[in-house]
């Protein structure tokens, strides 16, 4: 049977462009000696995770290490799962460390992981970011709550809805449902308060256009 042929990767450049041994990477990365080296001879094909791991200890994109493109900084498959273009990503990362909301020597990889954070509103680095943030945190709560008063279905029973033959010990509806209304009504409120937008993400994020893969 043939032997599968993996791209030649870029991991002992990288490893070797720093003076580390295999043993040093290994031990840096939480990797053993032997997977390292089957890597660098391309005897076995790093799982996803692992090529994360490496990337983000080279500071490279996954793509440039795996030795499929020659983007050391990144910005093309940033661009590509994103949608953003390499110049919005760069003012957001200028707006970023220009209000001290990033630390301007962070790695590269990190700057730019920041910065579409932010355009997505998965950061609270703007006024639709914290309302964003905050209906995420209240509905996380929420679950919580319920969690808290119902108990868990054993497996293989219906997940429909809870009814009060499945309250804990103690809980009451009445008091539960004073608590969600109570939570979805700051939810509400808050959706309805204004965002002013100051010049750094000036229209509203489109989740089709932007939608990370």
């Amino acid at each position: 049977m043939e032997k599968i042929k993996f791209p030649r990767n870029r991991i002992k450049k990288m490893r070797t462009d720093l003076g580390l041994t295999q043993i040093q990477l290994a031990e840096k990365t939480g990797l053993s000696m032997q997977a390292v080296s089957s890597y660098e001879n391309n005897k076995r094909n790093p799982k996803e995770e692992v090529w994360w791991k490496l990337s983000d200890f080279f500071d490279v994109p996954p793509s440039y290490l795996q030795g499929i493109a020659d983007d050391k900084s990144g910005w093309i498959d940033w661009e590509k799962a994103t949608g953003y273009s390499k110049d919005r990503l760069e003012k957001e990362i200028k707006y970023l460390v220009d209000t001290g909301r990033l630390d301007e020597n962070a790695d590269l990889q990190a700057k730019i992981g920041r910065a579409v954070q932010s355009l997505d509103n998965d950061s609270m680095d703007s006024e639709q970011g914290v309302k964003s943030q905050l209906d995420f945190k209240i509905r996380q709560l929420t679950s919580e709550v319920c969690n808290a008063f119902y108990q868990q279905r054993p497996k293989g029973e219906s997940k429909g809805g809870h009814n009060s033959s499945d309250l804990k010990s103690g809980m009451t509806e009445e008091t539960l449902n004073k608590i969600t209304d109570i939570l979805n009504q700051a939810r509400w409120d808050i959706a309805k308060i204004p965002v002013h937008f100051d010049g750094h993400n000036p229209e509203p994020y489109d989740p089709d256009k932007h939608k990370l893969e």
